[in-house]
């Protein structure tokens, strides 16, 4: 009698399965069936993409219904930013704390001024 005791069944299916069941979410596994390109999978051109942008507007929006373009592009800006001497650790805790307290953007007041 075989067992699978792969990473794929002990960790990735079942949190795919917790994530999908417990809250709702669209869960995609594409690790070797991913399809790169602007109509492929995830909208993504080269696996160096990490944000998914075709999905990235929509969400900001649903969040921040008083964003402009602008103020979007700036997000995902600082999402997309890095610097080469940082540890992915490092990248990952600065994306994770710019998404839970906020990114900073500029917005303008009634008098077209930056804030």
């Amino acid at each position: 009698m075989g067992y699978d005791y792969s990473e794929n069944l002990l960790v990735q299916e079942s949190a795919g399965n917790l994530l999908r069941e417990e809250l709702g979410w669209d869960v995609q596994f594409a690790f070797e069936a991913e399809k790169l390109g602007k109509d492929g999978s995830f909208g993504r051109e080269s696996y160096k993409e990490i944000l998914l942008t075709r999905y990235f507007e929509e969400a900001i929006r649903k969040f921040n219904p008083w964003i402009q373009d602008a103020q979007i592009v700036q997000a995902r800006d600082a999402l997309e930013q890095r610097l080469s001497t940082s540890s992915l650790l490092q990248i990952n805790e600065e994306k994770y704390f710019l998404l839970r307290d906020g990114i900073p953007v500029t917005i303008k007041n009634q008098m077209d001024r930056q804030k």
